[in-house]
């Protein structure tokens, strides 16, 4: 390599499946999550992983491979606007579960794009595909039926709003005092009833025939594959805790498909989305465990995916006959250690995390024929940097004040006991406190510190923040666990007997 030098305008992709370029498609690394998204016998739909991990891209990976691909935004159908009607919003402000609503939006948008992208583009063509079927002459009729009366109920889009304003009107018919806000104990209660009743008998049932007749046709025309991914639902596509209730609808809809043969719905979120939905919707997080997949990886696999982008930029970006090995651009060694361990330990574990960290490595070696240990230190400054502005972004929305809690990371030792935050109380409780209180679950705990037992419960939670972001550590044994789909956040048996924590390697002092 001694004719090759570094530019510092080279770069082994970006990490972000939206804008990855070729390098994407080029080298791509087949994990076994990916093998288990494509097996259409494999009921996992739930894919969990952080922020950087790869969702995304597997899904974009795949939507290369299906002969169906059906991409659902949160942000992008009227999800949003039903939500926030006045009918809907009055409906949640008395306190009415829409529950069944939730599911009906949730489950009609599946079925539609299904149908739209799948079946011929008006209602005439899909009954004639479904009348095809023998032994289901009755539930053919009563799909017709729908159709007629719902008119193009799948193939507009405003069709879900529709409904919710057939709903409003069945319920103002009912209960004249509505309209008005004068509702009394009874009323809600027989609101409540009439609602979900008119959801359920009216709308679910009717699709529920529809995905019945789905699976009978897929079971004889399997040859074409279906995929359905609805992704980016950590983005702030809904305000307040309406967002947790439609992700728990969203979770109960899913399984409605489960058993249909060429079809297949994923949906991708974060560990810590799922479980502040369980909290907030009062949901068992146990009954989604055999439906989640959860992506994580390993010091191999992350190395395997930073060796095929390497070998990629010098043989084909760059038209270099190289056949290069990404431990022969470095120095070996970094700060006594091997370059692989000391890159990857860098990182939470994320693919974007290492190949973000590489590309800043190149950009310091402008002009060099290989990465050497300063370049590395000047290269981590920078990403240090970066990861913090990242996770503040992150996190934002469910940790409002994240900034200020890794401010306070450094009023303690790289590796500390719990009681040496305790130490550091007065000092975590004056800054904590000094933030907003609006909408932040940590700084209403800190207004609560009449006693040992309140502090030490309010260390715990911040300490919980700082885990679950992946800036702390749990020391357990000769290992020390980061945040990661299979443990995104500690519990109580982490504080028992002498709790022993360590930052992480990038945020050390």
């Amino acid at each position: 390599m001694d004719d090759f030098v570094f530019k510092r305008s080279m770069n082994l992709g970006t990490g972000t499946a939206e804008n990855d370029g070729d390098f994407l498609g080029a080298c791509f690394v087949e994990t076994p999550e990916y093998k288990t998204l494509v097996d259409y016998n494999d009921h996992r739909m739930i894919l969990l992983g952080r922020t950087g991990a790869g969702k995304t891209a597997l899904l974009k990976t795949i939507s290369h491979k299906v002969d169906v691909f059906v991409e659902i935004r949160p942000d992008t159908f009227s999800l949003q606007y039903i939500a926030n009607m006045p009918f809907v919003e009055k409906l949640k402000k008395y306190g009415i579960s829409l529950e069944v609503f939730y599911k009906f939006l949730w489950v009609h948008e599946i079925v539609a794009q299904v149908i739209r992208n799948f079946f011929p583009r008006d209602k005439a063509g899909l009954i004639e595909r479904f009348s095809g079927l023998i032994g289901f002459e009755s539930r053919v009729s009563q799909m017709r039926k729908y159709l007629k009366e719902n008119g193009d109920v799948f193939f507009d889009s405003n069709s879900a709003e529709k409904v919710t304003k057939e709903l409003e009107a069945s319920v103002k018919s009912r209960f004249l005092n509505f309209a008005e806000g004068e509702i009394t104990a009874n009323e809600k209660k027989e609101i409540q009833i009439v609602a979900s009743e008119y959801v359920r008998t009216k709308q679910i049932a009717q699709l529920q025939n529809v995905i019945f007749l789905l699976k009978e046709y897929l079971s004889t025309n399997a040859q074409r594959k279906i995929f359905v991914t609805i992704d980016d639902l950590d983005m702030n596509w809904i305000a307040d805790d309406t967002k947790y209730y439609l992700l728990s609808a969203l979770l109960d809809s899913i399984r409605m498909f489960a058993n249909i043969p060429a079809l297949k719905v994923v949906i991708a979120m974060r560990a810590d989305l799922l479980e502040k939905t369980c909290i907030v919707a009062n949901r068992q997080n146990e009954k989604d465990m055999s439906f989640t997949l959860k992506l994580n990886w390993d010091e191999n696999q992350l190395w395997d995916v930073l060796q095929k982008r390497i070998q990629y930029l010098f043989s084909h970006k760059y038209a270099k006959n190289y056949q290069v090995r990404a431990n022969e651009i470095f120095e070996q060694k970094v700060n006594g250690k091997a370059v692989e361990e000391y890159l990857i330990e860098r990182t939470m574990m994320r693919p974007r995390d290492l190949i973000t960290f590489v590309n800043l490595c190149i950009e310091h070696s402008d002009s060099q024929s290989m990465i050497k240990e300063k370049a590395i230190f000047e290269a981590e400054r920078d990403f240090l940097h970066d990861r913090r502005k990242a996770l503040i972004a992150e996190w934002n929305q469910i940790y409002p004040n994240i900034e200020i809690c890794l401010d306070l990371l450094y009023c303690f030792q790289n590796e500390f006991f719990f009681d040496d935050v305790m130490e550091e109380y007065q000092k975590i409780e004056s800054t904590i406190l000094s933030a907003p209180v609006e909408n932040d679950d940590l700084v209403r705990r800190f207004l609560d510190s009449g006693s040992e037992l309140a502090r030490r419960q309010n260390v715990k939670q911040f300490l919980k923040v700082l885990y679950t972001v992946g800036v702390v550590g749990k020391s357990e044994g000769d290992r020390v666990y980061f945040s990661n789909p299979s443990r995104p956040t500690l519990d109580e048996r982490d504080f028992l007997d002498v709790a022993w924590f360590e930052v992480h390697p990038l945020f050390k002092k």
